[in-house]
């Protein structure tokens, strides 16, 4: 349980991809929430409540989604399959993340990885360690 707490974090680089991703979200849910206030200016009837209702439906949906960007790595975490993976020279978190989960974060994958294997340093030529691979159905 404590693991999963670690891979909730934050702190973990995002790629371009997400990156943009979270922009866009966030770009999103301020222009909608920007046309509900405006709405309400403009508005002299009694109808705000609706609007002011839709407003913290639109905050909590932008909330649940900056928190289900977690999700599949704790899916990982807890589901995958794991193989042991026997260090070559060169090899490091990133590559091998790259290698067994290419449609993951590699950043996460790697951050997984080391949680897993209790790793606090590099890798050493040689070290046996944990990888997550899909899991197989």
């Amino acid at each position: 349980m404590k693991n999963i707490f670690k891979i909730l974090s934050f702190n973990i680089n995002k790629t371009e991809e997400e990156k943009r991703t979270f922009k866009v979200g966030i770009l999103s849910t301020l222009l909608l929430e920007a046309g509900i206030v405006v709405t309400l200016i403009r508005n002299d009837k009694h109808d705000s409540i609706k609007f002011i209702f839709l407003s913290i439906i639109i905050a909590i949906i932008c909330i649940l989604m900056l928190i289900s960007i977690k999700l599949y790595e704790i899916y990982i975490f807890l589901s995958a399959d794991y193989i042991i993976y026997t260090v070559r020279t060169g090899d490091n978190l990133i590559t091998i993340s790259e290698q067994f989960l290419p449609e993951c974060n590699p950043f996460r994958t790697a951050y997984i990885i080391k949680i897993k294997n209790n790793i606090d340093e590099s890798l050493y030529p040689g070290e046996q360690i944990l990888i997550p691979i899909k899991h197989k159905i």
